[in-house]
């Protein structure tokens, strides 16, 4: 049986990547701390939504995002995962969504990395009316380290509560330059992050926020993944 298509497809990815991490930090024989590196998330990301799209439908790390954060020609940042909307030919300007993923750390919270995909999906969102989404994975006893720094200021821990919607400038403290001239020029005045329905198993977890900071995102929801249980 198909689960329930209330959910979205993001939330059942986040779950995947959670016993695919377990999976592979037993593998491994990892201590307790030990994390999977981000290009591993990345690429059972991928795995993943391959058996949900067409592969023509997905790019990682080759998709440049330097345009609309507006950056100077000597930085190239690329989004991690980019998902084309499936009715017209892949092209920059069918982006579906697009997704960040980021892992913690054993031995720092690594906020300002979390901060910064924050502040570079709000601007794309803005700049493209698209849904955009922030992965967090990791060890449970790592991800409390970060969610204990100001970053607990723009994402919360409890998908029950509502929406956090903060004014882009709130931001800036934690901000390169180039990112808060990226908001800036993009027009964003506000952010508005909310956590879909985190998944722990085994003291791990994931955690997928939708990051938005535009009113409507007219391309939300075009497309339907069924994903079976037994694909999971």
């Amino acid at each position: 049986m198909p689960y329930n298509p209330d959910y979205e497809w993001a939330v059942l990815l986040g779950r995947s990547l959670v016993k695919k991490a377990i999976s592979k930090l037993d593998d491994d024989e990892a201590g307790d701390s030990k994390e999977v590196s981000e290009s591993f998330l990345q690429e059972e990301a991928l795995n993943k939504l391959r058996a949900l799209l067409p592969s023509s439908n997905l790019k990682n790390k080759e998709f440049s995002i330097r345009d609309d954060l507006g950056f100077e020609s000597s930085k190239n940042p690329c989004a991690d995962i980019v998902i084309f909307n499936p009715w017209e030919n892949p092209e920059n300007k069918n982006v579906y969504t697009i997704a960040e993923i980021k892992r913690s750390y054993e031995r720092s919270s690594n906020k300002k990395e979390v901060i910064q995909d924050i502040a570079r999906l709000a601007v794309l969102a803005k700049r493209r009316s698209v849904s955009t989404y922030l992965f967090l994975c990791g060890r449970d006893v790592n991800i409390s380290k970060l969610f204990n720094t100001s970053v607990n200021k723009y994402i919360s821990q409890d998908s029950i509560s509502p929406a956090i919607q903060v004014g882009s400038k709130v931001l800036f403290d934690d901000l390169d330059s180039s990112y808060i001239d990226a908001l800036t020029k993009a027009g964003v005045k506000k952010v508005k992050t909310k956590l879909l329905q985190p998944f722990s198993l085994d003291g791990y977890s994931s955690y997928v926020w939708r990051v938005q900071s535009q009113e409507d995102e007219t391309i939300r929801d075009k497309i339907t993944c069924w994903i079976y249980e037994s694909k999971i």
